[in-house]
């Protein structure tokens, strides 16, 4: 939509907030339905239960995948993860006196 920088470096959103294709596919956000939907696929609700592939192998393997990849660069400027991000880069790096008046 914008072309928002995002002030967090890796996506960890997608361990929280996944997406699920027409065709079952499982995937760790929406942008991957495309050409590189091979290499980001989970599995597929289809053939084996949700809870399976958040337990499988591949599920971890893909999300070791997903934080390796540029945020700004490969990922959309408006993904539905961004708040999810924001929230957990500031969790983890909070200021001192966050609360201070």
């Amino acid at each position: 939509m914008n072309d928002q920088w995002k002030d967090y470096p890796v996506c960890y959103g997608t361990q929280f907030l996944m997406a699920i294709s027409a065709n079952g596919g499982v995937y760790p956000c929406g942008h991957w339905f495309n050409d590189r939907s091979e290499e980001f696929i989970m599995g597929n609700v289809i053939d084996t239960p949700f809870r399976e592939i958040v337990a499988s192998e591949r599920y971890w393997e893909v999300q070791q995948k997903i934080q390796k990849v540029d945020v700004n660069h490969e990922c959309e400027s408006n993904c539905r993860q961004h708040y999810i991000n924001m929230f957990l880069d500031k969790l983890a790096h909070q200021p001192d006196h966050l609360n201070f008046i």
